[in-house]
């Protein structure tokens, strides 16, 4: 049975801390970091590929991750940068994704319903989907490739922002992982 406890009822107190929070969600929550994160595309503290942002094609990369707890009920992927100039940039948002995945191929389609490996959430562009690294400035911008593993499902409905699921991790998190990736503009 899908359930979202109390996450709902403490999303206007998350929503002004994390927007103005300086720290990705499994630093601001202090998620244990259990969980291994990679890709194919780019190694931890890598370059991300061209392809993967928005000055190339805009493609999620592909990752994978282990060290899922066995009580895990759903698992949450979330990009965020901290290095923009407005502050914490959530690039993507993926929910649901069944307990037993360990891992999601590269070209998620950017599109609202239910995809076989989950939901889409809101970027802070305001669109679902993957929103590949586009920074304005020269300076070098980390890019955290997130994996949270849930003791609970959210409601399923597609949508879900930056806050909702802050609520989420905050609420519900076992414990996660972290694949950092850099970009800059040339």
């Amino acid at each position: 049975m899908p359930i979202f406890c109390t996450a709902i009822l403490t999303i206007s107190t998350l929503a002004c801390r994390s927007s103005a929070h300086p720290h990705v969600a499994i630093d601001a929550f202090k998620v244990p970091k259990r969980m291994k994160v990679s890709s194919r595309a780019f190694a931890n503290g890598g370059r991300i590929p061209k392809a993967n942002s928005m000055y190339g094609a805009n493609v999620s990369p592909d990752l994978a991750w282990s060290g899922v707890p066995r009580e895990t009920k759903s698992i949450i992927v979330l990009v965020q940068d901290p290095d923009t100039a407005q502050g914490l940039f959530t690039h993507w948002i993926l929910y649901n994704v069944l307990p037993s995945t360990r891992s999601i191929p590269s070209g998620v389609p950017s599109k609202r319903g239910t995809l076989s490996i989950g939901l889409q959430g809101a970027n802070d562009a305001g669109d679902l989907g993957y929103f590949g690294p586009q920074p304005p400035d020269a300076p070098v911008h980390h890019y955290h490739f997130q994996v949270f593993a849930l003791n609970a499902r959210l409601r399923p409905r597609p949508g879900y922002d930056t806050s909702l699921i802050y609520a989420a991790i905050h609420d519900h998190a076992i414990c996660g992982g972290d694949l950092v990736g850099l970009y800059q503009k040339h």
